[in-house]
């Protein structure tokens, strides 16, 4: 007999599976892959079986990890909202997937499936509901989305990662408080002056500013930090290291060297625990991830959570986050920083 997180498989029979379900965002599918990471060290015989999209971004994070033995991208467009035209293609996609998602669930016979959120998680676990496996949902934001509220319904239980989360949840629902899965461990901890020595940062730097848009960029940071660039007076004694995401980093990369500013300019790095232990103050958006590995690396952070018309969830992370830790974090509205700036300018430095 194998025990895979309290459950127990025979091994003459199945094999032991975990399944995982997220999709259309890096701060979905890099949690899960941590998380299915660490149950592969309890268990090396552990095998994985993966479903997410099938979007560039998904496939991408996936592929690069060898040890996701089955990955299952699946096909289901965005959610048509008010679109109705839409709707029909929507709601065969949808049946498509709940079909794929049962006939592998049926094959492997997976210990649980864990949901990360995302829309895709709904198809995927009520298959698995319908098969009759656990299922576990992680809700790594302060207020869940639709799919985990509906899925947290068919849960053995959801892990929080921020107390307040559970006054958003049905009541019927089981929970409990988790730990964020984070990708880094104490020995990705190193002083600065070794980390800077590593990226290549020349001594004479009195400041290292660390700016991270994201998995995907943003466009609205990158602009805000070339304004900032053209009002200070002190950044020749700065250096910054710049995560822009794909379209603009050949454009702000020509902008430091324009102005004479040493800098990394990147859209993704596999060791930017380094550019955390790097850096006296941080940039960035409000993503749970981001969040959390900034309280690990205990760095001051200058935060501009994302708000869109559809979403406000990182406003929801960032003020959660700055109560509990006030000497870190202080959270700027985008609205407010686009009308006036200064404020923003003068606590960067």
């Amino acid at each position: 007999m194998v025990s895979v997180s309290g459950m127990k498989l025979d091994n003459q029979k199945i094999e032991p599976f975990i399944c995982y379900v997220a999709g259309k965002s890096g701060g979905h599918i890099i949690p899960a892959l941590t998380h299915a990471q660490n149950e592969k060290r309890k268990n090396k015989a552990l095998k994985v079986l993966f479903f997410s999209t099938n979007s560039a971004l998904d496939r991408s994070l996936l592929d690069a990890h060898k040890d996701i033995t089955v990955y299952k991208p699946l096909e289901l467009g965005n959610i048509p909202r008010k679109n109705i035209f839409a709707w029909p293609k929507f709601m065969m996609q949808l049946m498509m997937v709940v079909w794929q998602s049962f006939s592998l669930l049926k094959k492997h016979k997976p210990a649980k499936v864990v949901s990360m959120g995302g829309y895709i998680s709904v198809p995927v676990c009520l298959a698995a509901r319908v098969l009759g496996i656990p299922i576990e949902v992680y809700e790594l934001n302060v207020v869940p989305g639709v799919a985990v509220k509906l899925v947290s319904k068919w849960a053995q239980v959801t892990h929080l990662c921020f107390a307040q989360t559970k006054h958003f949840l049905p009541a019927s629902a089981p929970w409990k408080l988790a730990a964020y899965p984070l990708r880094y461990t104490d020995e990705d901890r190193c002083e600065v002056w070794q980390a800077r020595k590593k990226l290549g940062i020349p001594g004479e730097h009195t400041k290292v500013i660390l700016v991270l848009g994201g998995s995907q960029g943003s466009r609205f940071i990158n602009e805000l930090m070339q304004n900032y660039v053209l009002k200070t007076k002190h950044y020749a004694d700065y250096y910054i290291i710049h995560q822009t995401g794909a379209a603009d980093v050949e454009s702000v990369r020509a902008f430091y060297v324009r102005h004479g500013i040493t800098a990394l300019v990147f859209a993704y790095r596999p060791d930017i625990h380094l550019c955390y232990a790097a850096a006296d103050i941080v940039v960035a958006r409000a993503g749970a991830g981001t969040l959390f590995e900034l309280l690990f690396f205990h760095k001051p952070s200058l935060i501009i959570p994302l708000e869109t018309a559809t979403t406000d969830h990182q406003k929801d992370n960032a003020l959660s986050m700055q109560s509990e830790n006030p000497e870190l974090f202080v959270v700027f509205l985008q609205a407010d920083v686009e009308k006036s700036p200064r404020d923003f300018f003068d606590c960067l430095g």
